[in-house]
């Protein structure tokens, strides 16, 4: 049985009641969970989570409301004492520093109690962690935060959508964006599409959306004044 819990769905400006982006895809092979905003350890402890049971996590990119939870998180899965491997699968500029970021937490990875394997995603070269395929779609979310990158920072302005594939179901998680074309033409064969919307117009959802009635459409990234209105 394949679900997809959603941990966060707020934005980058908190609200009351919503955690930032985080979403658990449970499948028969196990469990991937895409981003780790503030607050995912304490959703997934409060939910009685065995984890052994998580295979891989996979950034979209580097800002906080999407990886603020992650030094928690790998301390927690640490301090279970689980020994299978974790995955860790992100953009080039996150996966190079890694190590520093956890190290700053005095989490050093050769001492965890679980082996941690990490990969860099390339646009567009989808990765196969058992029989969930998964593609990386570069969208233009950080294009502008490009301009304002200090010289000998690290960063990039990488930041991915993601096309899943399990068994015979594909669903599309937009993560941010900045404009509902990064992912337009990807679409289209979708049967689920979980879709950011603080950056974008939510009536070009609204009209693609009414043109495709047999595909499921979660809306989640809410600010504060959006979720006032739903």
């Amino acid at each position: 049985m394949t679900k997809l819990h959603l941990l966060g769905t707020g934005g980058g400006l908190l609200c009351a009641g919503r955690n930032p982006s985080s979403y658990l895809l449970e499948t028969d092979e196990g469990h991937i969970l895409f981003d780790c905003g503030d607050g995912v350890s304490s959703k997934l402890v409060s939910s009685g989570y065995d984890w052994r049971l998580l295979k891989a996590i996979v950034i979209s990119h580097s800002h906080a409301d999407h990886l603020g939870g992650f030094p928690l998180l790998i301390q927690q899965i640490h301090l279970s004492r689980r020994e299978n491997p974790l995955y860790i699968y992100g953009p080039s500029e996150f996966i190079e520093q890694i190590y520093v970021h956890l190290g700053v937490y005095y989490l050093f990875p050769g001492s965890f109690s679980f082996g941690f394997k990490i990969f860099s995603m390339q646009n567009r070269e989808s990765f196969i962690l058992d029989r969930v395929e998964i593609l990386p779609l570069l969208t233009k979310h950080l294009e502008r935060a490009k301009e304002k990158i200090p010289e000998g920072f690290p960063n990039r302005g990488e930041s991915f959508a993601f096309k899943v594939k399990v068994k015979d179901k594909t669903f599309l998680y937009s993560a941010d964006l900045q404009s509902f074309e990064d992912i337009r033409k990807y679409l289209e064969d979708c049967h689920y599409i979980l879709i950011e919307v603080t950056h974008i117009k939510t009536e070009t959802v609204i009209e693609w959306a009414e043109e495709h009635q047999k595909t499921e459409i979660i809306v989640t990234h809410i600010s504060p004044e959006g979720a006032r209105l739903i």
